[in-house]
C-alpha cells in the first residue's frame, strides 16, 4: 500500500508544474509561508531548485535543508530528481508512513 501510494503520488507531480522557486537565498521566512500556503491548497507541490541554490551546497548540505524544511513546513518529501523536489501533506500517506517521514 505504501509503495502503491508513493508510486501514485510520483505520477500525479509528473504533470505538476513547479508553484514554488528556491534562489540563491534558500528557504527563507516568505519561501517557507509559500510552501506551506501551497501544501495547505494543493496538497502535492513541486518545488523548483534554482541552480544558484543547489550549486551552494554539497550533496549532504543539501539533504539536510530538504530535511528541515520538510519539518518546518509539515510535509513529506516524495521524491528529488534534479532541481526538482515534489512535497505532499501528509494526510496523502497512510499514516504509518507519514509518521516514518516526520519524524526524523
Amino acid at each position: 500500500m505504501e509503495h502503491t501510494t508513493l508510486k501514485v503520488l510520483k505520477d500525479k507531480a509528473r504533470d505538476l508544474q513547479p508553484l514554488v522557486r528556491v534562489g540563491k537565498n534558500g528557504f527563507t521566512p516568505a519561501v517557507m509561508e509559500e510552501i506551506k500556503k501551497q501544501v495547505k491548497k494543493n496538497h502535492l507541490v513541486k518545488i523548483k531548485l534554482l541552480r544558484s541554490f543547489v550549486e551552494a551546497y554539497s550533496r549532504d548540505q543539501l539533504k539536510e535543508l530538504l530535511e528541515k524544511m520538510c519539518i518546518q513546513a509539515s510535509v513529506i518529501l516524495i521524491t528529488k530528481v534534479g532541481f526538482i523536489v515534489v512535497i505532499a501533506s501528509p494526510h496523502l500517506l497512510p499514516q504509518n508512513h507519514a509518521k516514518q517521514h516526520t519524524s526524523n
